[in-house]
């Protein structure tokens, strides 16, 4: 997972199924963590991915679009 979030970043364009579901499975690890520890400890990190979603989806490819929106959304969410 690390690798597929490490291409991502690297280029915008290159966002893929794959790295949504990265993301997505990033997030889920994200929520677990802070039923564990709480909020505190993980609301940099968080913000600090939210600002990385928000610039793949800016960039993000069409036919990956729809499934940025849903993860950028949920990230936010969280985030908030």
């Amino acid at each position: 997972m690390a690798a597929r979030l490490k291409y991502t970043t690297a280029g915008a364009r290159r966002v893929d199924r794959a790295a949504t579901n990265a993301l997505a499975a990033l997030l889920a690890g994200y929520r677990r963590l802070e039923d564990a520890i709480g909020s505190g400890p993980i609301t940099a990190p968080v913000r600090a991915h939210l600002d990385t979603m928000m610039g793949l989806l800016r960039d993000a490819p069409l036919d990956v679009r729809p499934r940025m929106v849903d993860e950028a959304g949920q990230w936010a969410q969280f985030a908030g």
